[in-house]
């Protein structure tokens, strides 16, 4: 059975690894997903390059809004091309909302996931569910 553990960042988040290194080698997938499909990212990540994955998500920045309405907006539409799409807005209860590109072939299979995800913690179809954002109590 694998052993976990946190590795914890700077910035105070932490991010859960397992001694045989599978969450470092998902996180090289994806960091090289992103750098082949994102400018904005790969140029994020070059002066990175030379930490392990763990490491370099640890040293990411924090993705703020502006950056997701203009520059991550721009290079989503453009990788759309000509398919498709949905755009889903994000709640804006704290701020203007932010939109979100994604093709419908992406979109529900984020929904089945996140049902997955739901029925292995117990949670069924007829159970009701309430958010609470515990650091915005104005909400």
């Amino acid at each position: 059975m694998p052993v976990f553990d946190f590795v914890h960042h700077d910035d105070g988040s932490a991010t859960l690894v397992d001694d045989a290194g599978r969450a470092a080698l998902h996180l090289e997938s994806l960091f090289q997903k992103l750098g082949n499909r994102s400018p904005h990212y790969r140029a994020l990540m070059q002066p990175l390059a030379s930490r392990d994955p763990v490491a370099l998500l640890g040293a990411m920045p924090v993705t703020d809004k502006a950056t997701y309405r203009t520059v991550l907006a721009r290079e989503a539409l453009e990788g759309l091309g000509s398919e498709s799409f949905v755009v889903d807005l994000s709640s804006g209860s704290t701020s203007r909302p932010v939109s979100r590109f994604c093709r419908t072939v992406d979109d529900l299979s984020e929904q089945e996931a996140t049902e997955r995800a739901f029925r292995r913690a117990g949670i069924g179809k007829d159970d009701r569910l309430v958010f609470i954002d515990v650091g915005m109590a104005q909400i």
